[in-house]
This record gives structure tokens, C-alpha cells and sequence, in this order.
């Protein structure tokens, strides 16, 4: 039948395949999600499990009784009091979630870093990464993040030809070159929710922006599209930025101002504690009024805080905008 838990999941794999690496990847790409206890909690407990397991497995082997033999003719509830018990360490941040995905696997399965993102980008982006390649019989049409890609087929790709784009997305590689006269540039891969694009960026640009060219930076690039001959197309920046830098709008909201003023000091204490340069609004309901906090009680947006402020006033009175 289907795995009770992970602890039985290491009892009932062969021994060869319990191990903390194998245990650890798995818990990583989520494939033990449907087993008691977030990523983050079997992950600070998976090696005791394995260290226990083994030790019983072991004592098995030898043919002493263990207490696992014994278990057998337990009942549902005193075998729950034999399984290590998880910390309350809650779970990952989303994005440590999705890293792992991508580290463990070679994509995302629970989401996407730029779903956040989404809206904002929407109002700068020109193109996305699957206008720059080439299908097989030719280039893909321009797409959209939130609607189907066309079937419209063309020899090119859907980008023109020294057209001025703007693309955004996550970095993947940095390889920096040394140029003829000694100047350095650099090949970025970026990725946004359709695929990959090459961008270059040459010793100028490179100058201008080299710090911002690290992997898993959220960057917007403008620049001046390439084609080659039957290969995608690139894009030859000239100026970047980090949009994830950019600071944001908390909304909190009450039914009256009474009821502000009483949860006032435990709001407060709730965004000091994540230090940070996102704004924070408080709405009031009765009357349409609006606060905006000092810079003082700037916070850090986080799936920490928002979950902390959700269960203390309600998922739908807590929002996250544009500063």
C-alpha cells in the first residue's frame, strides 16, 4: 500500500537506496509531499530516521527481537509514538522551494519564481524568450505569459532583426569573456516562464552592470535583437536592472479604526521583525481611510510575515502591491 510516513518509507525501500543523499533529493524535488511534515521539517529530521531504520534493520539481520518486530502486533495509534517527531520549523520560503526543484530535478513543478512578478513585468516586457528560438521548421510567433503560444510557423524567429526588445527574467549562467583588446563581456542565459535567451553583453555594458550579473538575479534587459543563421536569436543589452530590488507595497487591512488601534502594537511588532525596505498600509474599512507606516516599520515581504499576518487577521486582509 502507499507509504505511511518517512520513516515507514525508509523501513520498506531496500537498504541500498536509504541513504541521506537519495532520502534528501527526494525530499527536495517534492516527491514525498504526500507524506506527513513539510520539506523543511523531514529535512531536519531525515538522517535520524535513516540512522534509526538502519540500526533496526540491522538487528533484524542479526535475529534479535527488536522493537519493530514487536510492532507488529501494535495497534495504529502506539505505532505513531515510535516515529520521530517532526520540529516546528514550518517550511521553506517559496523560492528556497523552487530552487530545490530546479537543483534536484532541472525544473520547477510547484510553481514558478516570476509568478509574483507576473503583473509588474507585464507592463515593461516586449518579447519572451520562445520569440528568439527557432521550431523546427522554423520560429515560434510571440507569446504570451498567461495565453497559448500560436502555431504560426515562420523561417525566423518571431523577434525582427536589430528590433528593440525588453525581456526579464532569472539568471541561469554567467560566462565572462576576455575580448581581443583586453575588455571583458559576458554571455548571459536568462529564463523566463517560456525558456531560455541569450543575451550579450559587451565590455561597455559590462562595466555599467557587472554587478547585477549573478546567478538567480531577477534582471530586465533591454537591448538591440541579433539573428544568426539557422540558430534562435539573441539580444545585445544595453540596460539592465534588478527587478526584484524593487520595493513593495503591504497592505493590512481592519473593519474600523478601533480595531486597528487595538492590534496596533502586534502588527508592529510583527513587520519589525522582518527588517527590510517594503512599505507598509494599513486600510480601514469603515470610512475608506488609509495609513501609510514610517519608514521606521519598513518590513521584508516574505512567505514568513505573510503567512504570520494572515493567520492573525484573515487571507483576505492582507495583500501584496506595487510600492
Amino acid at each position: 500500500g502507499p507509504y505511511q510516513s518517512l520513516k515507514d518509507l525508509c523501513m520498506r525501500l531496500p537498504q541500498t537506496m536509504v541513504n541521506k543523499k537519495t532520502i534528501e533529493a527526494l525530499i527536495k524535488s517534492g516527491a514525498m509531499d504526500s507524506l506527513p511534515g513539510t520539506r523543511l521539517q523531514k529535512m531536519h529530521v531525515h538522517a535520524q530516521v535513516i540512522d534509526s531504520v538502519n540500526a533496526e534493520k540491522k538487528t533484524r539481520m542479526s535475529g534479535q527481537l527488536s522493537l519493530f518486530d514487536m510492532m507488529e502486533d501494535m495497534d495504529e495509534e502506539s505505532q505513531e509514538v515510535l516515529e520521530i517527531a517532526f520540529p516546528d520549523v514550518g517550511e521553506y520560503e517559496k523560492k528556497d522551494l523552487l530552487a530545490f526543484e530546479k537543483e534536484i530535478i532541472g525544473f520547477y513543478v510547484s510553481g514558478h519564481p516570476l509568478d509574483e512578478d507576473k503583473s509588474y513585468l507585464k507592463k515593461f516586457v516586449t518579447r519572451y524568450a520562445v520569440d528568439f528560438r527557432l521550431g523546427e521548421d522554423g520560429g515560434m510567433s510571440a507569446a504570451v505569459v498567461d495565453g497559448p503560444v500560436s502555431s504560426d510557423f515562420g523561417r525566423l524567429p518571431a523577434v525582427r532583426d536589430r528590433e528593440e526588445a525588453v525581456i526579464a527574467g532569472i539568471v541561469n549562467k554567467v560566462t565572462v569573456k576576455n575580448t581581443r583588446n583586453g575588455s571583458i563581456m559576458a554571455f548571459v542565459t536568462l529564463e523566463d516562464m517560456t525558456g531560455e535567451v541569450e543575451v550579450i553583453i559587451f565590455p561597455k555594458e559590462y562595466e555599467r552592470f557587472r554587478g547585477l550579473l549573478a546567478k538567480e538575479k531577477k534582471l530586465m534587459i533591454r537591448g538591440r535583437v541579433t539573428h544568426e543563421e539557422d540558430k534562435d536569436a539573441k539580444l545585445i543589452a544595453s540596460d539592465i536592472t534588478c527587478f526584484d530590488e524593487r520595493p513593495k507595497m503591504l497592505w493590512v487591512q481592519f473593519e474600523t479604526v478601533d480595531q486597528y488601534r487595538e492590534h496596533e502594537k502586534e502588527l508592529l511588532d510583527c513587520v519589525d521583525a522582518y527588517d527590510g525596505s517594503d512599505m507598509v498600509t494599513v486600510v480601514i474599512r469603515e470610512g475608506r481611510k488609509m495609513k501609510r507606516l514610517p519608514p521606521s516599520h519598513s518590513t521584508m515581504i516574505c512567505d514568513g510575515l505573510l503567512a504570520k499576518l494572515k493567520d492573525l487577521y484573515g487571507e483576505d486582509s492582507v495583500k501584496v502591491g506595487e510600492a
